[in-house]
């Protein structure tokens, strides 16, 4: 059985949750001790509040298992979604695209587009491309899951085929996609052809507590599962909703819905003005904040409410599972044909029902079983802006924020909704930690965890907030964290392989050098402590090293520019050649030796090289190892060496044992290496080069640049905590705060930006309601903040000193709200005062 909770408030979706989980302990169907009851849930720091709410409640949060939708649809599948991109099916796309000459992908009829791109395209620049393909495929699993197996079955039929043969880029993406699926082990098709049998299974478990999916792969299947405030329901995940429902079990829906009336129809002012006469006569904006900001929420609750309003509802579990035909024990085992690139043969009347479930519109799919619904809609009736405006946008009435119960439109202590204009970035993070002591002596009980900071890149904010909070003084600091903001620590791994990365693919230029070898990990391997860092870098700017590792190192970067000796000179070779031969020298003498000026150090740092020869010596066996290993990413010519990545695996592990202090730390950066070698390794086997000779051998630029993504590809979840939290615009989604304040939201920010598609992408060409749009997103982010404040609601930005040019305005969404809230004013001077307030 299907239950959605709708409600305006996430307290009251909190709630309900606590006490559905609270029922559940009560009846016994909380499973087994050990086991682990799923709760799927948008973010990681939904979990935490969810897992702080139930510790307050129960003293303790034990047997849940909080994840995300796309981490829960992976449970029950043999291979994850994200497989059908991801690293493996990133080099798969590399190797195919990369192959040139006949018969390769690219010279194929329909391909002239993909062919004319690719020409003169480095290395680095096919492989790109090769991810913005994947990274869309993986797109097309969730929205548009029957093209892929559409496609793998060799079929172009549909109702969209006419407006998809017509794109340039059609055939061979289509082609392109069979052409992986040729792979009968890649994950991608293994996740695609599994899905149906992953149905079956699913709604063949009946009472089962466990369900074997396939062998020696078991998994629990708890009576309800609870998916709590979700964003975003990929339509994919809507035939594993069906089937799991048609075992039996439960499954509760907590959804955040701003408006308790019908709003699905409303088109944003915008589109209504802009309109011809007489279209869309019958639409309306309703309330225009809801309008402009609340599409993407729309279409997340409108394939709900389809999902579960439009089904046919049975009498229990029983007739649910005849009209399945799964009443049968005499079913026969579900058989699959996988001769590539065809789809799974139905062997039974179960199967058929699923597997065409699986081959349908996402979108279209329906429940299929009882359905309930549950409104708990609160409204505030209090009187200042912020309140007012949160109750017009739940009854759908925006004449209710015009006036308060008194008809004062803004009263003159409401500081409900502000807006602040600072003339830079440094002075508008001033002006928050000012206005936030002025919070907590005016509003009794605000704490510092009752405030949320959010701004649109939190990751360029971060400095700026440590120089200001972090120097306030002693009797005026305020506890606060970034949460959600990815921090680079100098002491990892990551760090010190990307930095030497640096250095053998850039001009090692002298502050790099410094920056690297003062690193942790290259610091403790050769000893070189504070003193003796500043000691080397005194010597080495006054024997003139300014970047290059080298002669040769320069040449290779930019031949033209360096062919002089003079350029040459400046090289950290030619710098230790000078400081060796000024220790070999006497003391003064300055004697020039073929044309080589002794250097002895002294003139800048207080020990000379004859004070700590070992040092030099130290930096000397440094300095050579670089060259060396620079020496290993080229050929014989001076080129770029083209290597198997088994090549550049020994690189990265010889290099570990030689610049760095061995330790455990480093198990990760090993075993990310190893990894990503076997990935391209494998996919040049699954697609057999394409015909190329070499097809897996990649530079040392192109291999490292994907290793330290990798190394870097882990997203920090934000959390809330005990202090004021400051992080990302979408990081604390849904989490109420007393306080919310949206700096940094100037008209050139980025947001919420534009709409972000591919130039290739073919869901633009045949649209689909609810399909994603990233400004809308952003759009709807905003919003959520809005009504998740409690108490107060404030945006900052950015206006410029107004010299010498026009002041800036804040973002459009932000405009949006200012004007419409000062448009409700009665007369102009009312709008002056309360625009000044």
């Amino acid at each position: 059985m299907i239950h959605t909770v709708y409600s305006n408030v996430y307290e009251a979706l909190r709630a309900v949750l606590l006490h559905n989980l609270g029922m559940e302990n009560d009846a016994g169907r909380g499973g087994a001790v050990f086991e682990r009851r799923p709760v799927v849930v948008p973010s990681s720091a939904v979990a935490e509040d969810l897992k702080k709410s139930l510790a307050r409640d129960a003293g303790v949060c034990a047997g849940y298992d909080f994840t995300t939708l796309s981490a829960w649809m992976g449970f029950f599948s043999r291979e994850p979604l994200a497989n059908i991109g991801g690293n493996e099916a990133d080099w798969m796309i590399r190797g195919i695209l990369a192959a040139t000459g006949p018969g390769s992908f690219r010279e194929a009829p329909g391909h002239e587009r993909l062919k004319a791109y690719l020409e003169g395209k480095s290395e680095r620049e096919v492989f790109e491309l090769s991810r913005r393909i994947s990274a869309l495929f993986v797109t097309y699993a969730s929205y548009r899951t029957d093209w892929l197996l559409a496609w793998m079955r060799g079929e172009d039929e549909g109702i969209e085929h006419h407006a998809l043969a017509s794109h340039p880029d059609y055939v061979w993406e289509r082609d392109l996609w069979r052409r992986l699926c040729e792979t009968e082990d890649w994950q991608g098709r293994q996740y695609l052809e599994n899905f149906p049998e992953t149905l079956v299974k699913l709604a063949r478990a009946g009472g089962e507590k466990r369900v074997k999916l396939d062998e020696g792969r078991v998994v629990a299947l708890p009576d309800a599962l609870h998916v709590f405030t979700p964003f975003v329901v990929p339509p994919l995940m809507l035939p594993l909703l069906r089937a799991y429902a048609h075992s039996g079990r439960d499954i509760w829906f907590y959804l955040l819905n701003p408006s308790s009336e019908y709003w699905f129809d409303l088109l944003p002012r915008r589109l209504i003005e802009a309109a011809p006469e007489g279209v869309d006569a019958h639409r309306e904006s309703g309330h225009p904040i809801l309008a402009d900001n609340a599409r993407s929420v729309r279409a997340n609750i409108d394939r709900l409410w389809r999902f579960t309003a439009e089904s046919k509802s049975e009498d229990d579990t029983e007739e649910a599972l005849r009209t399945l035909k799964l009443e049968s024990d005499a079913l026969d085992p579900v058989q699959l044909d996988r001769r590539a690139p065809m789809a799974p043969v139905v062997r039974n009347d179960v199967f058929r029902e699923m597997a065409a479930i699986a081959r349908m519109r996402p979108q279209e799919v329906e429940v299929g079983t009882e359905a309930e619904m549950q409104s708990y809609y609160l409204e505030t009736n209090r009187p200042t802006l912020l309140h007012r405006i949160q109750d017009s946008i739940l009854t759908l009435e925006p004449e209710r924020a015009e006036a308060d119960e008194a008809g004062l439109w803004l009263a003159p202590d409401d500081r409900s909704v502000q807006f602040f204009a600072a003339p830079s970035a440094t002075r508008e993070w001033e002006s928050l930690a000012e206005w936030l002591h002025h919070l907590f002596r005016t509003m009794p009980g605000l704490a510092p965890d009752d405030v949320l900071v959010v701004t649109p890149d939190v990751a360029a904010a971060a400095p700026l907030v440590e120089q200001v909070f972090g120097s306030l003084p002693e009797g005026r600091r305020i506890a606060w964290k970034i949460a959600g903001a990815p921090r680079v620590s100098e002491a990892s791994p990551a760090e010190a392989v990307r930095g030497l990365a640096a250095l053998m693919s850039g001009r090692a230029k002298m502050d790099e050098l410094e920056g690297w070898w003062s690193l942790p990990p290259v610091a403790e391997r050769w000893a070189l402590d504070a003193e003796s860092l500043s000691t080397v870098s005194a010597w080495l700017r006054d024997a003139g090293c300014r970047y290059g590792l080298s002669d040769a190192h320069l040449m290779s970067t930019d031949g033209e520019t360096f062919a002089t000796a003079a350029a040459t000179d400046m090289t950290l070779e030619r710098a230790l050649e000078r400081l060796a031969l000024g220790l070999m020298r006497p003391e003064g003498d300055k004697a020039v030796w073929k044309g080589m000026v002794p250097v002895d150090g002294r003139r800048s740092s207080f020990h000379g090289t004859a004070d700590e020869a070992g040092l030099l010596e130290r930096l000397a066996r440094l300095g050579a190892a670089l060259e060396d290993f620079r020496l290993r990413t080229r050929d014989d010519a001076g080129a770029p060496l083209m290597a198997p990545p088994a090549h550049w695996r020994r690189w990265v592990e010889d290099a570990i044992e030689t610049f760095f202090e061995p330790a455990d730390a480093w198990a990760d950066v090993r075993a990310t290496t190893e990894a990503l070698a076997a990935d391209i390794e494998r996919a040049t086997l699954r697609t057999g080069g394409d015909g190329a000779e070499n097809a897996d051998h990649v530079s040392f630029e192109l291999f490292m640049t994907a290793l330290n993504e990798q190394l870097g590809s882990g997203s920090p979840g934000g959390k809330p905590g005990n202090a004021v939290t400051i992080t990302g615009m979408n990081v604390m989604r849904g989490i109420p705060y007393k306080v919310v304040v949206v700096v940094g939201l100037s008209e050139d920010c980025a947001f919420p930006g534009s709409t972000k598609r591919e130039e290739f992408d073919l869901m633009a060409s045949a649209p689909r309601r609810g399909d994603r749009d990233s400004r809308q997103d952003n759009r709807n982010v905003f919003l959520d903040l809005l009504l998740a404040a409690r108490e107060v609601f404030a945006v900052s930005y950015v206006a410029g000193t107004g010299s010498g040019s026009a002041a800036k305005k804040p973002s459009i969404v932000a405009e949006e709200l200012r004007s419409w809230i000062l448009g409700m004013a009665p007369d102009a001077d009312t709008r002056e005062r309360g625009a000044a307030q």
